[in-house]
């Protein structure tokens, strides 16, 4: 976790407050996910939703470091839990708030 790959799918903020948060984080609107094929799962307060997951390994080590203190003070949680929850569960994205911008369409023939 936290190198730096530069290919694979990405997904471009639409939601003006997300995208705040977002380049804060990672100095860009833009992420980096898995897949360009969402799934559903079910979000505390939130349930059946499609997401995409955030790719943790394309980014930055600064970025990650970023991430987890910015998870940390807005859930209130310790930078530890945190990390844990991110290798166990991952971030997800809501499909609602992003538009997939880079992915090789060759993939799918």
């Amino acid at each position: 976790m936290g190198e730096k790959q530069r290919r694979g799918p990405t997904a471009k903020i639409r939601d003006p407050e997300r995208k705040r948060e977002w380049e804060a984080i990672l100095d860009s609107d833009t992420l980096p996910i898995k897949s360009p094929i969402p799934t559903w799962v079910d979000l505390p307060d939130m349930p059946h939703k499609l997401v995409y997951e955030l790719d943790l390994k394309r980014l930055k080590t600064e970025h990650l470091e970023r991430l987890v203190d910015h998870l940390a003070r807005k859930f209130d949680l310790t930078p530890e839990a945190v990390t844990t929850q991110l290798m166990a569960e991952g971030v997800p994205i809501l499909v609602e708030d992003v538009l997939v911008t880079g992915y090789d369409g060759g993939l799918f023939l």
